[in-house]
């Protein structure tokens, strides 16, 4: 799970694994809110990984995710 209260400025960009029953997605932070957390989704779009705030993000539960850490 990821506290979005102790989000900033440092963590957009950063890698996300997205958890739901046996659905697992990887993606990067683009921004968050209140409620959600932000996520753009790579399928197929590894030549583009830093282009990554040109695309659509999409809403998730931050109990949904986790960082992925190298």
């Amino acid at each position: 799970m990821i506290d979005i209260g102790s989000l900033s400025d440092k963590d957009v960009g950063r890698w996300v694994i997205y958890h739901k029953g046996a659905r697992v997605n990887r993606g990067r932070i683009k921004g968050w809110s209140d409620r959600y957390v932000y996520v753009v989704y790579w399928a197929g779009y590894d030549e583009q990984l830093d282009q990554f705030k040109e695309y659509t993000a999409i809403p998730t539960r931050p109990e949904d995710l986790s960082f992925d850490e190298p």
